[in-house]
């Protein structure tokens, strides 16, 4: 993943979204690709308790966006993360719909 933060700065326009990344990715080492470009990622393979709440301390609530992994998971359970997760209304509009409005528009 280092490449990819000195690769997209160079490439202002390129959008970029990660899928499934959250399972093997450390949130960490996440901020920085984040910060590097327009560079997203999905819920599907968020896990835990408050992973949401969690993924929100180290990413903008403007670069994540709902993911469900279907047919591999069921899409209830992206559904209950959101529910379990304590966000304002505004931050669960830009979740589900707001960030990928803005992403395919663009």
């Amino acid at each position: 993943m280092p490449c990819a933060a000195k690769l997209l700065p160079k490439h202002p326009t390129c959008r970029v979204v990660l899928l499934n990344a959250l399972r093997s990715i450390r949130l960490d080492d996440l901020a920085p690709l984040v910060a590097s470009g327009q560079l997203f990622v999905e819920l599907a393979t968020l896990e835990g308790v408050s992973g949401i709440e969690k993924l929100l301390k180290h990413v903008a609530q403007d670069r994540i966006l709902f993911g469900t992994h279907a047919p591999f998971f069921l899409p209830e359970a992206a559904h209950l993360k959101l529910r379990e997760s304590e966000l304002g209304g505004l931050q669960r509009a830009a979740i589900e719909f707001d960030n990928a409005k803005r992403l395919l528009a663009q």
